[in-house]
C-alpha cells in the first residue's frame, strides 16, 4: 500500500504545534474560513491565471519594444485579471468584511514584484532579436508563481511560492516578515527533495525572501535528511493516531482559533 502523500506545509505546521497538527489531522477538527484563508485563495486563483496568460503576452510581442511597454503590457494583464477575479468573490468578500479596493491593492504589489522579475527576461530575449514563440521558448530563467508540485515517490507535495527555471532550477520561499526561522529552511528543503525527483537533478539551493531582504539557503543533505526524518514522524503519528499532549505556549496560543477545543479536550 502506497503511503499517503503528505503536504510540505502540514509537515512544517506539525513542527510549529503537533498538539494543533493533531487535532486537524486526525480529530479532524476544520478550521473555520476566515479573512486569511480567503485573501489567500483569491491570490492563488488569480496567479494560477496570470501564470497561464503569460505565455499569451510574451508570443504577442511579434517587434522590438521598450522594457516600459513590455511592463505595461504585463501591468494590464494583472489588472484585468485581478480584477476579474476579485468581482467573482465580491459576496465572500462583503461576508469577511473585506475591501475590495484593499484586496487589489494588496494582490496588485504582490504581482509587481514577478513582473519585474518575468520582464527582465523578456527584454533579454528582445535583445537577442527573438520574438513570438520563439521568444517565449528562449526565455531564461523562467518564472513561475505558486506552482504546484509533487512526488509520488516521495509521496509528497507543495505549493511553492515562487520557482525559477533556466539554468538553475531554484524553488523561493516568500514571508511576509523579517526573520528567518530553521522552519522556512526546512521547507524549502521539501520543495527541494520534490523538485530533484521531478528534475532528476541535484538542486541544491533554494532563496527565502522577507519582506526586506532575500537569503540563498544552501539546501544540504542534512536538511534534506532532518526534513524526511520529521516527515516520517508525522506519518507513524497519522498512521497510529496517537493524541498528543498539551504543550501551552503563550505566544502561539493566543491567537490560535483551536485554542478552546485544545483545553477542553
Amino acid at each position: 500500500m502506497n503511503p499517503e502523500i503528505l503536504n510540505v506545509t502540514d509537515i512544517i505546521a506539525y513542527l510549529y504545534c503537533p498538539r494543533k497538527f493533531y487535532l486537524k489531522k486526525i480529530k479532524g477538527i476544520k478550521e473555520k474560513p476566515n479573512k486569511f484563508m480567503i485573501k489567500g485563495k483569491i491570490k492563488h486563483e488569480i496567479f494560477d491565471i496570470f501564470n497561464k496568460n503569460e505565455k499569451n503576452i510574451v508570443m504577442n510581442i511579434t517587434r522590438k519594444i521598450k522594457k516600459e511597454e513590455i511592463l505595461e503590457l504585463y501591468r494590464t494583464e494583472a489588472l484585468k485579471i485581478t480584477n476579474q477575479i476579485i468581482n467573482l468573490h465580491k459576496e465572500v468578500l462583503s461576508k469577511f468584511r473585506l475591501s475590495s479596493f484593499d484586496i487589489l491593492h494588496e494582490i496588485l504589489s504582490s504581482l509587481e514584484k514577478e513582473i519585474n522579475l518575468r520582464i527582465e527576461s523578456v527584454n533579454k530575449g528582445i535583445e537577442k532579436d527573438y520574438f513570438g514563440e520563439e521568444l517565449w521558448e528562449n526565455l531564461s530563467p523562467k518564472y513561475l508563481s505558486e506552482v504546484e508540485v509533487i512526488s509520488e515517490n516521495l509521496a509528497l507535495k507543495g505549493r511553492i511560492d515562487r520557482l525559477e527555471l533556466g539554468n538553475k532550477i531554484i524553488p523561493y520561499e516568500i514571508k511576509t516578515r523579517n526573520e528567518i526561522y530553521e522552519e522556512d529552511k526546512l521547507q524549502l528543503a521539501g520543495y527541494v527533495l520534490i523538485l530533484e525527483d521531478r528534475f532528476k537533478k541535484e538542486i541544491g539551493i533554494g532563496i527565502i525572501e522577507t519582506e526586506n531582504d532575500r537569503e540563498e539557503i544552501k539546501i544540504n543533505k542534512e536538511l534534506k535528511d532532518k526534513f524526511l526524518e520529521i516527515a516520517n514522524e508525522v506519518r507513524t503519528l497519522l498512521r497510529e493516531k496517537k493524541a498528543l499532549p498539551i504543550n501551552s505556549n503563550f505566544r502561539k496560543c493566543q491567537n490560535c482559533k483551536f485554542q478552546d477545543i485544545c483545553f477542553s479536550e
